[in-house]
C-alpha cells in the first residue's frame, strides 16, 4: 500500500485531477497511450520467457513527451526530463498531465501506483539526496533474483535496469555462495538455484 506522497507528487496529482475535470487529453496524449500499449505488447513475449517484472516501457520515444516510464511489478515509475528553456513550461506541464491521465488505462495500473519524479540537471550529490522518508519498498523479480525497490524516497529507484546483465552474471557466479553486492543500492538480492 503506497504511503504518504511527497509534496511534489501531491501537487502533480492535484493538478492532474483539476486538468481531468477541465479538459480531455489532446490527440497527442492518445498517440502517447497508443505508444505505451504498442511497447508493452512488443515486450510481452520477452517478459513471459524471462520472468522479468521490472523493465522500461517508454523512453522519450516521442519528442512531445520527454518521459521515461518504467514498470516495477504492478507499479509505474515516471521520470519527467526537465524541458529546455525553449519549451513553454505551461505546455510541458500540460503534456505531463495528459500523459498521466492516459497512463493507468494504457498500462493497466491503478493511478495511485504511479510514482512521478522530475529529472533536472544536478551537480554533486544532489541527485542522491533523500527526497522522502517513507521507507516504502517492495520486491520485484529479475530472473532468479528477488530485489527490493524503493520508488519514493530517492530520485533513483536503486535498481538500475541497464545493469541487468551484470546482476545476472553475478547471480550465476554466486549460486550457493554469499557475496557483498557493491553494484546495487537500496535493495537486497537473494539468488535461488534454478
Amino acid at each position: 500500500m503506497p504511503s504518504e506522497r511527497t509534496s511534489e507528487e501531491q501537487a502533480i496529482h492535484q493538478a492532474l485531477h483539476k486538468a481531468q475535470a477541465d479538459a480531455k487529453p489532446q490527440d497527442n496524449a492518445q498517440m502517447f497511450a497508443n505508444r505505451l500499449i504498442k511497447n508493452q505488447k512488443r515486450l510481452k513475449k520477452w517478459l513471459k520467457q524471462s520472468g522479468e517484472t521490472s523493465y522500461r516501457v517508454y523512453d522519450a520515444d516521442m519528442p512531445e513527451y520527454a518521459l521515461a516510464v518504467d514498470r516495477y511489478g504492478d507499479r509505474v515509475h515516471v521520470q519527467e526530463y526537465a524541458a529546455p528553456s525553449s519549451i513553454n513550461p505551461a505546455q510541458a506541464q500540460k503534456r505531463l498531465y495528459d500523459a498521466l491521465e492516459v497512463m493507468p488505462e494504457a498500462l493497466g495500473v491503478d493511478a495511485s501506483k504511479i510514482y512521478i519524479k522530475r529529472r533536472e540537471r544536478q551537480t554533486g550529490n544532489a541527485q542522491y539526496q533523500k527526497r522522502a522518508a517513507s521507507g516504502e519498498r517492495f520486491e520485484v523479480q529479475e530472473g532468479n533474483a528477488r530485489l527490493w525497490v524503493n520508488l519514493r524516497d530517492y530520485l533513483d529507484t536503486g535498481l538500475f535496469l541497464d545493469h541487468r546483465p551484470v546482476r545476472r552474471m553475478l547471480g550465476e557466479m554466486a549460486i550457493g555462495k554469499r557475496f557483498l553486492n557493491l553494484f546495487v543500492t537500496l535493495l537486497r538480492q537473494r539468488y535461488r538455484r534454478r
